[in-house]
């Protein structure tokens, strides 16, 4: 993809410090990316982001070709946490318009939007998801009452015009909902740091800065009331007003940048044993297939494309998924179904699962293929993936 380098959008600084660089190559339906991620911290503000950061139109054209999630995977975040929410702040009465971005219309969280709200409106860009637009530039001047926006604001290449976006549909008075991952919370849950499409780490401060910028003003952030355990929610008015701006210079933006910097290095040192964690259980893989045995690795994601390092699995190992979609996912041999390896999965006798959300679901399945408890398996997955 083509990339452009970034200044800090909430203090406009240039002179950033590097914290992390890793590279990967991920999958979509169609195609191959090389990603090469840069994490940079604010030494002024304590924003820290990817930079450069793919081109807007590169990056549109990967997330119209990315896989959609599995409808039989399990729902990885609390929809009574999201609902809660949205019932505490909205108009009492007011049916109104709620537009999800990032959303699917599908789905028991779509559903319950529907219950609330008089029409909902979906901006994916996702051609695989079920959305109504693929964008909020598609949708008119103050036409929503809501906008809800849950774990998406890291993907944007330009946060503050996404956010001036949601402000710019919204009615003065609506609510905006939001949800990412808290940069404070990396030293056990650093997941958000290796996601290559992550482009943002806010902390409530920072958040709260850029949504000032934007029109938008908190009526309140907490860690609680986020339907992940690795994040945090804010709910957001558009006030009509605007906002007084943070102070440069304040001294709270050097005491944020100090702790921006220490969680950023903790949660770089648990990564570095998720790295170590992949290569043991490559090695096992290996020196299993080596005398002869037969192993499945079950899960064809990054976590997957971690663990096999850019190779074609050893001979003797087969990847599988229960999503038929990822079929081509290795390129260099087909993923197959549960039921396609059958045969392969009764004569192995080792298993890794490249999930620990799904782990349990999966053995369930192993051991039905097997009539009989699975002995040897390995969960491996990114640091508290599964929130």
């Amino acid at each position: 993809m083509r990339q452009r380098d970034r200044s800090c959008e909430l203090c406009g600084n240039d002179r950033l410090e590097q914290v992390f660089r890793h590279g990967f190559q991920s999958r979509t339906r169609n195609a191959l990316y090389q990603w090469d991620v840069r994490v940079v911290l604010c030494p002024r503000c304590g924003f820290a982001f990817a930079s450069p950061a793919p081109e807007d139109q590169d990056l549109l054209a990967y997330y119209a070709d990315s896989f959609a999630a599995s409808p039989l995977q399990q729902r990885d975040y609390s929809l009574e946490k999201r609902l809660a929410l949205i019932d505490r702040f909205r108009e009492p009465g007011r049916a109104g318009v709620c537009v999800e971005a990032g959303g699917n219309a599908a789905g028991d969280f779509a559903e319950g939007l529907r219950q609330r709200f008089r029409q909902v409106l979906n901006a994916e860009p996702n051609q695989s998801c079920a959305g109504s637009h693929s964008t909020l530039g598609e949708l008119g001047d103050g036409c929503a009452d809501m906008v809800a926006a849950y774990f998406v604001l890291e993907h944007a290449a330009r946060p503050l015009e996404f956010l001036r976006d949601c402000a710019r549909i919204l009615r003065v008075g609506g609510l905006c909902v939001l949800e990412v991952p808290d940069l404070h919370a990396y030293p056990k849950s650093p997941v958000s740091l290796l996601l290559y499409e992550h482009l943002n780490h806010f902390s409530p401060r920072t958040l709260d800065r850029l949504c000032r910028a934007a029109g938008l003003e908190a009526v309140h952030m907490g860690a609680r009331e986020c339907s992940r355990g690795y994040g945090f929610a804010a709910m957001l008015r558009k006030s009509g007003r605007v906002l007084p701006a943070y102070r440069d210079g304040d001294p709270d933006d050097a005491r944020e940048a100090a702790r921006a910097a220490e969680s950023l290095r903790q949660g770089v040192e648990a990564l570095h044993g998720f790295f170590a964690e992949a290569e043991a259980v490559r090695e096992r893989l290996d020196s299993h297939a080596a005398a002869g045995g037969r192993a499945v690795i079950w899960g064809a994601n990054d976590v997957c494309l971690h663990l096999l390092a850019g190779r074609a699995p050893a001979q003797g190992v087969e990847v599988v998924d229960s999503n038929p979609a990822k079929a081509d996912f290795l390129r260099s041999r087909p993923v197959l179904l549960p039921e396609q390896a059958a045969g392969h999965i009764r004569a192995s006798t080792l298993f890794v699962v490249c999930t620990q959300l799904h782990a349990g679901a999966i053995t369930r399945t192993l051991e039905g293929l097997l009539g009989r408890p699975v002995e040897d398996v390995l969960v491996l997955d990114l640091p508290d993936a599964a929130g």
